[in-house]
């Protein structure tokens, strides 16, 4: 049910925050895909124990620079190279 309510183009900021918390990695990468994240959310996905909900984060496209410039230095190979793509992918808009 959660991931139907995180596609919601109308969920409020309030509830993702809440959903953020969710104990499946999942859910919470389902949350790290939405492109409305405030910088507080941002930077709790971007420091998530799972790999994947960082990863997402790095290919968000609303990424803050300095979440990516962090996520480039991840100790996971898929987080590293999703936000070093998606610096490069800045650097030449």
């Amino acid at each position: 049910m959660k991931p139907w309510v995180i596609h919601n183009k109308q969920i409020q900021l309030e509830i993702l925050e809440l959903i953020a918390r969710d104990p499946l990695a999942s859910v919470r990468a389902c949350v790290a895909e939405k492109r409305k994240l405030g910088a507080q959310l941002f930077d709790a996905l971007s420091r998530d124990e799972d790999e994947g909900v960082r990863a997402r984060i790095a290919w968000n496209q609303k990424a803050p620079v300095e979440i990516l410039q962090r996520l480039a230095g991840d100790q996971a190979e898929l987080v590293r190279q999703a936000a070093a793509a998606r610096l490069a992918r800045l650097t030449k808009e």
